[in-house]
């Protein structure tokens, strides 16, 4: 693989295991609130979730959210890891890095279909898809925010709310 080639993998790499991560990791409380706000604003307009299911969506939601994140920040580490050490570490221990990579993934995916039978519980199957589709658009626009604008996250929240973010969750 050319160098080029090499670094744009690890480039949409670590963007696909930190697409959050920088948002809520380096935060004011402040700043966290304003996301937490944002983020519900949009969810609860995507999905069109009455009262009742967002008292039961929420906190399901978010832990589901927090425990995604926990693990994608061990993803997240172990590309930084190989990243910064890829010339100076054996054949043995990039095996060793790859069985833990492939181990993460799949504690991703048994995660997202754990949740996925919580949301069924909770939400009508349409709304379930929607979510999918809410989510992709919500991290879409953050990092469009983050590509055209260079915007901390309290700069962005201060812009536009959740109308404004599904305008341009649809453009380029």
């Amino acid at each position: 693989m050319n160098q080029f080639k090499k670094r744009q993998f690890y480039f949409f790499a670590l963007l696909t295991a930190i697409f959050c991560a920088p948002f809520l990791s380096a935060q004011t409380e402040e700043q966290k609130k304003r996301f937490e706000e944002e983020q519900i604003a949009f969810f609860n307009q995507e999905l069109q979730l009455t009262e009742k299911e967002a008292e039961k969506f929420w906190p399901i939601y978010n832990d589901f959210n927090n425990r995604k994140m926990r693990i994608m920040e061990e993803e997240k580490n172990l590309l930084w890891y190989f990243n910064r050490n890829s010339e100076n570490i054996s054949a043995e221990e990039i095996d060793e890095l790859l069985t833990k990579y492939l181990e993460i993934n799949e504690r991703k995916n048994q995660l997202e279909r754990d949740y996925h039978n919580e949301f069924k519980k909770i939400l009508p199957p349409k709304k379930v898809m929607m979510l999918y589709v809410a989510d992709r658009q919500f991290r879409m626009h953050l990092i469009r925010q983050i590509r055209h604008h260079g915007q901390s996250p309290e700069g962005r929240m201060k812009r536009g709310g959740p109308d404004e973010m599904n305008q341009s969750a649809d453009k380029p």
